[in-house]
């Protein structure tokens, strides 16, 4: 099955610097927002309900 999920996001102006290049502390906050839409839009409230989701470790 292909995954169909997707967000779209605006980037707002404090996100951004001089060169209008997202600074990189945005992205985890980004990622965030994406996983939470994906569990409110995609999944049902009893399998969102199973997880508990945490960042573990960026590199």
């Amino acid at each position: 099955m292909d995954y169909q999920f997707s967000h779209r996001l605006r980037v707002r102006y404090s996100e951004i610097d001089g060169q209008k290049v997202v600074y990189n502390s945005h992205y985890l906050t980004y990622i965030d927002v994406a996983v939470t839409e994906y569990f409110e839009q995609v999944l049902s409230q009893e399998e969102a309900s199973r997880f508990d989701y945490v960042l573990l470790k960026l590199r």
